[in-house]
């Protein structure tokens, strides 16, 4: 699919965010940012070239960003409740601490992507590809991560409570002190032989070593 270069509004909006960013930490306290953070809540782009945008503290409010180019974005503190991802390249873009429920990832391109303390209760990333990306600490409660790629994946103290994993590929991936629990869907797993992790939390309690292991690999085969 070609992408089709910003419009000159969504330019306009870009630089000014980044001007806003850029100049923040510079800014003495009290006084006036230049710039301004970008609110697209509710909008629609479809096959955009984005790439690198700074949406930090963005409103991406049931923002629709399907098919778009925004590796290395800056996505930080966003509020993206709803918001549609789904077919983007988001490599190595970073959504640290964004608020993102229900939002749409499926089949995006996600290698590297960051997700730190991100609120992503109910997300859907079903298909989606994230080898390497990292997950710790995101609050993935009920969230669908069936049939993702996240190999390498970093899901230090994640919480998967709830979550749909079924079919996912974990090769290597970090799952030390991830919280799961009876309802954490993990039939078809793939990899859980290498995930590393010195202990999980299931039902509330802790499951160090060999023992976390057996359960997860236990869990992949009832199906």
């Amino acid at each position: 699919m070609d992408m089709k270069k910003p419009s000159a509004e969504i330019q306009a909006a870009l630089d000014a965010s980044r001007l806003f960013f850029e100049s923040y930490a510079a800014t003495p306290a009290g006084g006036k940012t230049p710039g301004a953070e970008v609110s697209w809540g509710m909008q629609a782009f479809e096959a955009v070239d984005l790439r690198g945008a700074v949406l930090v503290g963005a409103d991406l409010l049931e923002t629709r960003l399907a098919n778009c180019w925004l590796d290395g974005a800056l996505i930080w503190n966003a509020t993206g409740g709803g918001s549609v991802w789904d077919g983007s390249s988001l490599r190595a873009a970073e959504f640290n601490k964004a608020e993102l429920i229900e939002a749409s990832f499926r089949d995006a391109k996600l290698e590297g992507a960051s997700f730190v303390a991100a609120d992503l209760v109910r997300a859907t990333f079903a298909g989606a590809q994230a080898p390497r990306a990292n997950f710790a600490r995101a609050h993935l409660l009920s969230a669908d991560l069936g049939k993702t790629d996240l190999s390498g994946a970093n899901l230090t103290r994640a919480l998967l409570t709830g979550a749909n994993l079924a079919g996912a590929q974990l090769s290597g991936a970090i799952l030390t002190g991830a919280v799961l629990d009876h309802e954490t869907r993990l039939s078809g797993c793939q990899g859980l032989e290498t995930v590393q992790l010195d202990y999980i939390v299931v039902n509330g309690s802790r499951v160090e070593g060999a023992a976390a292991r057996a359960f997860l690999l236990g869990r992949a085969a009832d199906g």
